[in-house]
C-alpha cells in the first residue's frame, strides 16, 4: 500500500476516534493524546476493532495501529504514579 494512502486512513481513523470519544463527553480529546491517555486507549481500541470488522481490507493498517496503542507511553498526570 502506498505512503500517501496508509497515512490518509491512520488519519481518518484517527478523526474518527476522536470524534466518537468526543461524543462521548470527553471533550479534551486529540489526535495526540486518544493513543496516550489510559481511558482514550480503551475507547479507541474498541474504535479501531469495530472498523476493522467493516472494513477487513485496512486489517493491516488497524493492526499496526493496535500495536502502536499498546505500546504508546501513558501520559503522566500530576501526583499519579
Amino acid at each position: 500500500m502506498k505512503t500517501a494512502n496508509k497515512h490518509y486512513i491512520e488519519t481518518t481513523l484517527l478523526e474518527l476516534g476522536v470524534a466518537r470519544l468526543k461524543t462521548f463527553g470527553f471533550i479534551h480529546v486529540n489526535a495526540d493524546n486518544i493513543m496516550q491517555d489510559e481511558v482514550y486507549q480503551y475507547f479507541f481500541e474498541k474504535i479501531l476493532k469495530d472498523e476493522e470488522l467493516k472494513n477487513p481490507v485496512h486489517s493491516d493498517i488497524i493492526n499496526q495501529m493496535l500495536q502502536k496503542l499498546g505500546s504508546a507511553k501513558p501520559l503522566t498526570k500530576p501526583g499519579w504514579q
